[in-house]
């Protein structure tokens, strides 16, 4: 049992590989490349949790909050069927 046998399949088969091989020569050559990642931006929190972050001054007097108003949405009452 020959696995190419006539004529047409070796031609279709010897275009396959060429074209099979042209394309994964172009993908080495275009396709892949390595992009480096972009620069990391944010800003530096200091949570104090370290020796140099605590700091030896301290507030004197605690920090209050201002109370924020609780708004509250009436509710609708359902249309009854008639």
């Amino acid at each position: 049992m020959a696995l190419l046998e006539t004529k047409e399949e070796k031609k279709s088969f010897t275009i396959t590989v060429v074209i099979h091989v042209v394309i994964l020569l172009l993908l080495f050559m275009f396709g892949l490349k390595y992009l480096d990642p972009p620069l990391e931006q944010g800003i530096a929190v200091n949570f104090g949790t370290t020796d140099f972050g605590s700091g030896e001054i301290q507030p004197t007097e605690p920090i209050q909050s201002s109370p924020t108003e609780a708004t509250s949405e009436p509710e609708s009452q359902p249309e009854s069927e008639i």
